[in-house]
């Protein structure tokens, strides 16, 4: 590769975020190129003095910090009004109940449904039949009237 290309690539090399096929033959170049060595080392030095240092906080900042944090959390625990706790459940509960007995009467009227389409003939002549016990009982209303 040409010293050009090379250069471009090396602060990604600093930064190690090069694929490792391209990061050796960044390598095997700085090792042959004393121009392109040279620059790096500059860059590298520029990079390392640009590093930030995370600041360090004292021990009684994460412990103020920590108090007041707790202190939020059980003023809104206080807030909380228990009986809004059960609301969902008894709302889910008389949801459960709708859905049961509207299935159970569906179910039901299906039911009947069948029924009446299965014996629609019967249900027809009903009338028919109902007049035919008579004649079942013919000869007992026959022997009460000789009496």
């Amino acid at each position: 590769m040409k010293c050009e290309v090379i250069r471009e690539k090396l602060i990604e090399y600093y930064y190690r975020e090069l694929p490792s096929d391209t990061g050796k033959v960044v390598s095997q170049h700085l090792e042959q190129c004393q121009s392109c060595i040279e620059y790096y080392n500059g860059l590298s030095g520029m990079l390392n003095t640009l590093k930030l240092k995370e600041p360090e906080m004292p021990e009684r900042v994460w412990s103020d910090l920590r108090r007041r944090v707790f202190s939020r959390i059980d003023r809104a625990q206080s807030k909380r009004i228990f009986i809004f706790r059960p609301v969902p459940a008894f709302a889910t509960a008389l949801l459960l109940m709708v859905i049961l007995f509207g299935g159970i009467r569906y179910f039901d009227s299906k039911q009947t449904q069948n029924f009446i389409a299965q014996n629609y003939g019967l249900l027809q002549n009903l009338e028919l039949y109902e007049n035919l016990e008579l004649f079942e009982y013919l000869e007992d209303i026959e022997l009460l009237e000789q009496i």
